[in-house]
């Protein structure tokens, strides 16, 4: 008798420990099988694409013009249980092939300001959710990105004049390229 107690003692709780862990797992597997196991979307005909900018912008008083070229390449298929397949792009600047983003202010140690050019996914007219990303605004002077302390986000307009004394002039592009997905 005593064994078949000691027995159940310790089945229970690996039991319970079983359930609990495919009640949680079970999901999350289920998921990612399904999301491995959809087409991936249809490929992009332009693959590669570069868009020439201008970024006017006044700091400290002091007008300064920024003029470089986005680079966007396809970058393959990536999959997340939000969106499912979708196709991955890479973005940069032609002069520096890290930054998807202008350099506007080194505030100290920890805080950087740069001005968001947009996505790779509105130049090159990709589709998102069944919305062309072209019909919206490559960027808005009230998205300003910070990095700071390893964090980013974004700083509105009004502070970045009254904190930084930056201020967004203009910002003009090339216009999205017109991009077939077969």
């Amino acid at each position: 008798m005593n064994k078949k107690i000691m027995i159940l003692a310790i089945s229970i709780p690996i039991l319970c420990l079983f359930i609990v862990i495919v009640c949680t797992m079970l999901p999350w597997i289920t998921i990612s099988i399904g999301t491995a196991l959809q087409p991936n979307p249809p490929t992009p005909e332009i693959k590669y694409g570069e868009f020439p900018f201008k970024l006017t912008y006044e700091i400290n008083g002091e007008e300064k013009i920024v003029e470089d070229t986005i680079i966007c390449k396809f970058d393959g298929f990536g999959a997340d249980e939000g969106r499912g397949k979708y196709r991955k792009w890479k973005m940069y600047l032609a002069s520096d092939n890290k930054e998807d983003k202008v350099f506007l202010l080194n505030v100290d140690k920890t805080t950087n300001i740069f001005y968001t050019i947009g996505s790779a996914e509105y130049y090159m007219n990709d589709i998102v959710n069944g919305w062309h990303v072209s019909d919206y605004s490559v960027v808005s002077f009230d998205a300003i990105f910070v990095k700071s302390n390893g964090l980013s986000g974004t700083v509105r307009a009004t502070e970045l004049l009254s904190e930084y004394a930056i201020r967004i002039i203009s910002f003009s592009s090339s216009d999205p390229i017109i991009n077939n997905f077969k």
